[in-house]
């Protein structure tokens, strides 16, 4: 790829590359920050992500430690290296919940005071405005990290943006696995940013072509990307920026895109997609994410241990990132409930606004095996990991599942 080639030839002079370090590491000496950002530019990088913790740096309300930010910011200005401050997370003193004893719920939620936000803002631009221009709220936004709505995100984005300069860019909370639907919502919730913060890890590198191709235009940067061959499809699939997570084993030399594999199949044609399953699972186009719960009649619950769903991911070829334009049929044959205890499921799937479910549906008695169908109207099916869920929880028993068929319907 010629750009590839144009960026080794460029590894050691003045043109920045593309490529940076996500430098997350616990507060540590001079000497080993030093000789981490010698090592980031002796591999060409150009660019770092620090993240101090806010929780650290402003532990009370009226204490400021400085020591661990100034030091990433002074040493990253020497080495000429571009930053990226990552903003969060919540002080214990600020937190919706500070009585809870567990960090993992009291420093990720919004703090009840926007305005001490603000002013932390504005701390940090006052301190660092002349090294720093690229500033992103959160780190990301799934519940291990924040566990707020949509509107939480959105207030922290425009505090913050009330308080960066003119010029500044303003990054969004990275989005797993390039996953469109809660790309989409914040859009559609009026979260407003400059540049879209994503997190392919989870998804092979062929894997991130197909979502690259339909978001919406803006800029786009990776973060915390493990391997060359998804940071090289990431460029050349105007991804800006990349970050990468295990940068002190980066190969530039690996830094190629793989071929394009060829589509062992198409449905994009078929009327309909779907699966049996049978102990070796027989797939058209509907795919079963994995295999626990098969037995040699179907897919059987198992409530007492805790498995409550079948997870089942559509053919991209098929459905993808409909964004509700598409009804569909979701077609499920369960075996009839021949005991005394009411068995039911319904149907999660990735909607629009959200994991959406169905009508909940009992399991006829009587001999033999039933089709449900359920209507489907605002489907994104665009999540990488599962579009649809047959889901037993709330089910008095065990259910058993024979076929699953998903057809477009007409809207």
């Amino acid at each position: 790829m010629r750009w590839l080639a144009i960026w080794l030839l460029l590894v050691g002079t003045a043109v920045a590359s593309p490529l940076g370090a996500v430098y997350d590491v616990h507060p540590t000496d001079a000497a080993t920050v030093q000789k981490d950002m010698d090592a980031m530019v002796a591999l060409g990088l150009s660019w770092v992500r620090i993240l101090p913790d806010w929780s650290s740096i402003q532990p009370t309300q009226d204490h400021y430690d400085w020591a661990w930010s100034d030091l990433l910011v002074r040493t990253a200005r020497e080495h000429h290296l571009h930053v990226v401050y990552t903003l969060g997370y919540t002080p214990q003193w600020l937190s919706l919940y500070p009585d809870d004893p567990d960090l993992e719920v009291w420093s990720r939620n919004r703090p009840r005071d926007l305005e001490a936000w603000r002013d932390y803002v504005t701390a940090l631009v006052q301190r660092y405005g002349q090294d720093v221009h690229d500033w992103q709220v959160w780190e990301q936004s799934d519940i291990h990290h924040f566990r707020g709505p949509d509107a939480d995100l959105r207030l922290l984005l425009e505090g913050a943006r009330d308080r960066l300069p003119a010029g500044d860019r303003l990054i969004a909370p990275e989005v797993g696995e390039i996953n469109l639907g809660p790309i989409r919502r914040m859009i559609r919730h009026g979260l407003r940013f400059d540049v879209l913060g994503l997190y392919p890890d989870g998804l092979p590198p062929e894997g991130t072509v197909r979502p690259l191709a339909h978001l919406p235009p803006m800029q786009r940067w990776y973060s915390g990307v493990s391997n060359e061959a998804t940071a090289a499809l990431g460029l050349a699939h105007q991804v800006e920026v990349v970050f990468l997570e295990d940068w002190r084993n980066f190969d530039p030399k690996a830094l190629v895109a793989p071929a394009a594999s060829s589509v062992e199949k198409d449905y994009s044609t078929v009327p309909l997609v779907s699966i049996r399953l049978l102990e070796t699972p027989d797939d058209a186009g509907l795919h079963l994410v994995h295999p626990a719960g098969l037995t040699g009649i179907g897919w059987q619950s198992d409530l007492a241990h805790g498995r409550t769903e079948l997870p089942l991911d559509i053919d991209d070829t098929f459905l993808y990132d409909v964004d509700g334009h598409q009804p569909v049929d979701v077609d499920v044959e369960a075996q009839d409930n021949s005991g005394s205890l009411p068995l039911g499921f319904d149907v999660g799937y990735d909607g629009v606004n959200g994991y959406s479910f169905t009508r909940w549906q009992w399991v006829d008695a009587g001999p033999g095996w039933h089709h449900y169908v359920f209507r489907i109207t605002d489907g994104e099916f665009a999540d990488p990991r599962a579009d649809v869920r047959i889901n037993a929880l709330g089910s008095k028993g065990d259910v058993t599942i024979r076929s699953v068929t998903v057809s477009r319907s007409a809207p």
